[in-house]
């Protein structure tokens, strides 16, 4: 039980760093190389999920062309209530978006809006208590 229990913990919480490290590096990437566009917000669908009806924060989806002329939509990390997000329905920002890979766009307001501290403490929590589970299951052999 200590092995399963040890490699389930160990490999979650080392998973999930090693991608909040990913998105962290191509967060960089697209804030210091990008390009800059300016996109309009279209759309707006509720925080924390995308279908709670019942939650009066909002994120804004806008939309914005990229060099070649391709339409693409990016997805706010920052939240807003429900009277601000409807009234920021036509407004521009400053969407910034890599060449390569124009999907993985992000609204340059949320250039300091980065990975979870959270996350990473309990990932890197659920990866250290996943060693110790298997050094106990080794030692106790």
């Amino acid at each position: 039980m200590l092995l399963l229990a040890g490699i389930l913990c160990l490999l979650s919480g080392s998973g999930g760093l090693f991608f909040l490290i990913q998105e962290w590096k191509l967060d960089v990437e697209i804030f210091t190389k990008g390009r800059i566009v300016k996109g309009t917000v279209t759309e707006r669908v509720t925080y924390p999920n995308d279908d709670q009806l019942q939650s009066s924060q909002y994120r804004l989806i806008a939309e914005f062309k990229n060099s070649e002329g391709n339409l693409f939509y990016v997805k706010s990390r920052r939240h807003v209530c429900g009277s601000e997000s409807r009234e920021l329905m036509g407004t521009q920002f400053d969407i910034a978006y890599l060449e390569r890979d124009p999907s993985k766009a992000r609204f340059l307001a949320d250039r300091n809006k980065h990975i979870s501290y959270w996350s990473v403490f309990w990932r890197s929590l659920s990866a250290v208590v996943g060693v110790f589970l298997l050094l106990a299951w080794f030692y106790s052999k």
